[in-house]
């Protein structure tokens, strides 16, 4: 290093946290410095690329400036201010007030959560399980050797894709200076949600009307910052994501949480099933302060192990004063009845009725074919449905299966309409279904229908 100061034509300090820290780079810039204070034989070209707080003689040196800019615009600028016979700005730089700072970085206490944090959701004390999934996730999103990285977790609604998301929120929020939550169901709160960011950024655009330019602006800040974790959560359509809403570049991670499967163009995808038996029953004795182990076990079997019907009965539990054993008893003879009585609990968006009710709307909308083929499947056993049943003329069907019946690709095209909500899982030939979606199929049908 020192030889190399010698013999250098010229020095370029890359103005960075990282370089304010380093142990040798003051040793770097001021040999260069003592070459050349006047600047006159230009041996010191600062270069900022990243918001830093420079001190010292190192802030009194003019530096290029390409921290708030995107990658073309930096290089033309770039390489017109090394052109410049003298190494002095064609124009003042900005006064020390004026100057935006995106992101305040206050020293934070541990546990503390980011400066801008904008997760609604509590962290929930009652959250079982999970650990290997929360590992592969930690895994993916800081090993890999890409950018910005996008990790999709999906699954049925009420498997716990969101929990899930929550708790990584907030376990990992140390390594974050901006934890951003979209709720990315609905395109209009997809877009508003992206885009108000802007406004805790701090961003030039943030008081403009046109919000498909916010978005964009925010988009472009994640793809030059780091130290960011981005959460789209129960979102739907893997291209609209891609296309309008996911960082181009910037060191940071994306989390997805979506029932739709289809994420492989996108994202590293991760399935994420029901809770196992011994999991579902320690969430059940620690949500409701029980002790029945017996109970909570039979209990957890009926709800099919599924997180959000395992809330539900829990809170119903605690709320009502019933022991575990009396709510199997009820559930035994009204389980759906219970399901629909419930409130929505807290840190879901919706109960287990509600939610699967809603894909059930969207289906019949979509696909006739779709919606009559799940149905069927309601009444059948849950596992290992083979497709081969519904191949061939079955006249008592009704029309629209017989159709499918007679045309393997229809099968197929309908059968893809299941997959994408999470509603069925497909092994080969042969299918599968939760338990409680075939109770609330059923529950909905009159008896003309069933």
């Amino acid at each position: 290093m020192d030889n190399a100061t010698k013999l250098a034509n010229a020095t370029i300090p890359v103005l960075s946290p990282d370089y304010q820290n380093s142990l040798f780079s003051k040793a770097e810039w001021v040999a260069a410095f003592a070459q050349d204070p006047t600047g006159e034989k230009r041996k010191l070209f600062p270069v900022r690329v990243r918001e830093v707080e420079l001190k010292g003689l190192l802030a009194q040196i003019v530096y290029i400036d390409l921290a708030d800019k995107e990658e073309n615009h930096a290089r033309e600028y770039l390489l017109t201010r090394i052109k410049e016979e003298r190494g002095k700005p064609s124009t003042p730089p900005k006064f020390p007030a004026t100057q935006q700072k995106t992101i305040p970085k206050p020293k934070r206490f541990p546990g503390a959560l980011p400066p801008i944090w904008n997760v609604s959701h509590h962290r929930n004390p009652n959250f079982t399980g999970r650990v290997e999934l929360l590992e592969k996730l930690r895994t993916t999103l800081s090993t890999s050797k890409a950018a910005a990285v996008t990790q999709a977790i999906t699954g049925l609604g009420g498997v716990g894709k969101t929990q899930t998301a929550i708790e990584y929120a907030y376990r990992h929020s140390s390594e974050y200076e901006v934890v951003w939550w979209v709720k990315s169901e609905k395109q209009e709160t997809l877009a508003a949600d992206y885009a108000a960011l802007a406004q805790e950024l701090n961003l030039p655009e943030k008081g403009m009307t046109d919000q498909p330019a916010i978005i964009k602006a925010v988009r472009a800040w994640f793809g030059q910052n780091e130290k960011w974790l981005l959460i789209y959560d129960n979102a739907e359509d893997p291209q609209e994501i891609r296309e309008k809403y996911l960082p181009q570049g910037g060191d940071g991670h994306v989390l997805i949480t979506s029932r739709n499967p289809n994420w492989s163009e996108t994202a590293h995808s991760e399935s994420v099933s029901v809770l196992n038996e011994d999991e579902a029953v320690e969430f059940l004795l620690k949500r409701t302060g029980g002790d029945d182990l017996g109970s909570a076990t039979i209990l957890a079997k009926e709800l099919g192990y599924l997180p959000l019907a395992l809330e539900q009965a829990a809170a119903y539990i605690k709320e009502t004063r019933i022991t575990t054993s009396k709510y199997v008893e009820l559930a035994e003879k009204q389980k759906v009845e219970l399901l629909k009585q419930g409130k929505k609990p807290s840190g879901y968006e919706a109960t287990v009725f509600t939610t699967w009710n809603l894909s059930f709307q969207k289906i019949q909308e979509e696909d006739q074919a779709a919606s009559d083929l799940l149905k069927a499947f309601a009444f059948l056993a849950p596992d290992d449905i083979p497709l081969a049943l519904f191949l061939g003329k079955h006249e008592d069907l009704p029309p629209s299966l017989q159709e499918l019946g007679e045309n393997e690709l229809v099968l197929n095209q309908s059968l893809g309409i299941l997959l994408k909500y999470s509603l069925v899982e497909r092994q080969g030939d042969d299918v599968f279904l939760h338990r409680l979606v075939q109770a609330v199929l059923k529950n909905q049908m009159d008896k003309e229908e069933k």
